[in-house]
Order: structure tokens, then C-alpha cells, then sequence
């Protein structure tokens, strides 16, 4: 796999929607959690999912494609370190310093080479058409932005996949499952459709995948470029 020289932080502009107070501090937690708060990330997102978040997370790879994969927004580099070890040439970014560091170290932990790379989504460094797939779990607003999905695309080979897992799960708990709408929640049909025609428009051929859990649903949506 042929990658550019050029690896650095890439500033972007975030466009921010009107949100009620619970969904931004929702947001401003989970930003506490990508910096000064990194070493706890694995706990919390283990206690909000009930202990099944990398269970989740590993639902990934029933979905990937190809040989050279690149994760957007690592977290804690748990995946990569995954990937590696299931044999894949696996690249990741981040636009936390605080999680490629905390990544690193793992990777160095578990004994495995990855390569973890400070960058935005928006604008990746690399080359065009060098990953068989680009995979996200639990991905921020920003992976259905335009420039987003232009950059897989981009970076894409012909045939390659983009895999994001965790844009909505759905617990299926009577009251429990209405009582929890920041976390959980199935979204509308239109809704579903209207993000699946976002990738179209982007190249893509895309369809809704759903993995059960229990009382779970996980959302995945896989898109082949075109």
C-alpha cells in the first residue's frame, strides 16, 4: 500500500445545528471524553452500552473488504489492533492527539504494529485509491458530511468499501428503550433512506445492514464505491 509522505492535523470548520441542552451536553461530554478525559473512554463506553460496546464494535469486520483498511476516529486504537492481529494492513486516524497517543500505546502493549496518524476525516493525507475499505464505529456527525465522503471515495480503490457501524442502535426494552433517547433509538424510515442516498450522491451504492445483539439493534451502513 502506497501512502503520501505528508501526515498532519488537519483544523476544520464543524458546522453545529441547533441542538436541545441534553443533546449538547451529550456532545460536550463526549468531547471531554476524545481529550482530557481519553483514559477513561473505555470504561464509559463500556457502562453505557451495558458492557456490549466491543461486542459492537467487533461487528465490523463481518463487513470489511480487501486487505488495506483505514479506521476513521480510532478512539482508544482498539480496532486497529484488532485488524492487525486478524492480518489486515491496518491505517488509522484521529483528530485527538490525546487518543493516537493513548493508541499507541496500546498498539505497543499488545505488541502489534500500527500506524496511527493525527488527521481529519476531511482531509486525509494519503493518495488516491489505496484502501480496500475505510471503516468508522459510533462516528461523529462529521462522517456523512460532503468533504467526508468525498475523502473515502478519494482514497478508495474501484470496488472498495466503506463500513460505518454504530449510527444508531436500538434497544428493544419496552420503556427502558424509550427512556434512553440520546444513546438509543431507532431513526425514522425516511431518515434511513435520506442517509443512504447521501452516499449515492457521493459514488456509493449503499444499504442498511442490522446486527442483533440480544435486545440490540446495531445499525451498519455499508456503501461499495462505484
Amino acid at each position: 500500500m502506497r501512502l503520501s509522505d505528508k501526515e498532519v492535523n488537519v483544523e476544520a470548520r464543524i458546522m453545529v445545528p441547533r441542538l436541545s441542552w441534553v443533546a449538547r451536553a451529550y456532545q460536550w461530554a463526549c468531547a471531554r471524553l476524545y481529550l482530557e478525559l481519553a483514559w477513561a473512554y473505555d470504561w464509559v463506553s463500556w457502562l453505557v452500552s451495558g458492557g456490549h460496546w466491543r461486542r459492537w464494535q467487533a461487528g465490523v469486520w463481518a463487513e470489511v473488504r480487501g486487505q488495506d483498511v483505514l479506521e476513521l476516529g480510532v478512539g482508544t486504537g482498539e480496532l486497529l489492533v484488532q485488524g492487525s492481529q486478524r492480518r489486515f494492513s491496518m491505517v488509522g486516524v484521529d483528530r485527538s492527539p490525546t487518543m493516537i497517543e493513548v493508541t499507541r500505546r496500546r498498539a505497543v502493549q499488545k505488541q502489534v504494529g500500527v500506524r496511527a496518524i493525527l488527521s481529519d476525516g476531511r482531509a486525509l493525507p494519503f493518495q488516491d485509491e489505496v484502501f480496500d475499505t475505510v471503516m468508522a464505529t459510533f462516528p461523529a456527525g462529521y462522517i456523512l458530511e460532503a468533504a467526508t465522503l468525498a475523502e473515502m471515495r478519494r482514497v478508495l480503490r474501484r470496488g472498495g468499501r466503506v463500513v460505518l457501524l454504530g449510527l444508531w442502535v436500538e434497544l428493544q426494552f419496552g420503556w427502558m428503550g424509550r427512556m434512553l433517547p440520546v444513546f438509543y433509538g431507532r431513526p425514522a424510515e425516511a431518515s434511513l433512506t435520506a442517509t443512504a442516498e447521501r452516499l449515492a450522491a457521493a459514488g456509493f451504492e449503499a444499504r442498511w445492514v442490522e446486527q442483533q445483539d440480544g435486545p440490540f439493534t446495531v445499525g451498519v451502513l455499508v456503501a461499495d464505491r462505484e
